[in-house]
């Protein structure tokens, strides 16, 4: 399984990455810190579903391109992937008017709340898979 974290918080990728693999030490990780930079990679690799991650961990809140700004750029690509990721936030908002709009999306799969853990890692793969 293959994930992806985009998060511009680097001790949060590092989080992620270490509780992703004390759930399941077989996991693929890609991380980005620049949303942008996400979107290229998905632009560039659309074609290999061996490169394309079965999970996204998105952050919303990040400087220039935002989680929201992600996702209003990926529905524009996502037709054109040819493996589709399930689509995660993983933030520390507690504002009631995000979280609704977050659970509202529908390219969102789900809502996990920061600090992310072990037990939320391992719900997730169980869930995924």
């Amino acid at each position: 399984m293959k994930f992806t974290i985009i998060e511009n918080d680097e001790i949060c990728v590092f989080i992620s990455r270490k509780v992703l693999l004390n759930a399941d030490m077989d996991l693929e990780i890609d991380a980005f810190t620049k949303a942008q930079d996400a979107l290229g990679f998905f632009v560039e690799n659309q074609a290999s579903p061996a490169l394309l991650p079965d999970v996204i961990l998105l952050d919303i809140n990040m400087p220039v391109m935002n989680g929201w700004d992600f996702l209003l750029e990926f529905k524009n690509i996502k037709h054109k992937l040819a493996k589709i990721p399930l689509i995660y936030v993983l933030s520390s908002t507690l504002w009631p008017p995000e979280l609704e709009r977050i659970s509202s999306h529908p390219m969102i799969a789900g809502f996990i709340s920061k600090p992310f853990r072990v037990e939320n890692a391992l719900q997730l793969i169980q869930e995924v898979t």
